[in-house]
Parts: structure tokens; C-alpha cells; sequence
């Protein structure tokens, strides 16, 4: 029977290490995502303040 609970208990943990590990690589790309969204953003704005100055 309690060898039955631990391999219950590693199988949870297990479990939570890989939940665990993909939530972060989802956040990271996440992270990456906004970053080159906000990337495409400031060169937009640079364009558009380019285009109204003629200084570039």
C-alpha cells in the first residue's frame, strides 16, 4: 500500500515539474511575441514621424 502512495506522490510531482515547465516556455514566448510586437510598433512610429519630417 505505501508503495502504491509513493509512486502516486512521484507521479504527481512529475506531473507538476512538466506543468510546470511548459507554462514557462509559454510565458517566454509570450514574452518574445510582445517584444516583437512592440518592436514592429516604435519602427512604425519612426516611419510615420520620418515621413511628416522629410528628415530622414
Amino acid at each position: 500500500m505505501s508503495g502504491i502512495l509513493i509512486l502516486l506522490a512521484i507521479a504527481l510531482a512529475v506531473v507538476g515539474i512538466i506543468i510546470g515547465i511548459h507554462n514557462g516556455i509559454i510565458e517566454k514566448y509570450n514574452r518574445v511575441k510582445q517584444a516583437w510586437s512592440d518592436v514592429v510598433v516604435q519602427e512604425r512610429q519612426r516611419s510615420i514621424s520620418c515621413l511628416k519630417s522629410k528628415l530622414c
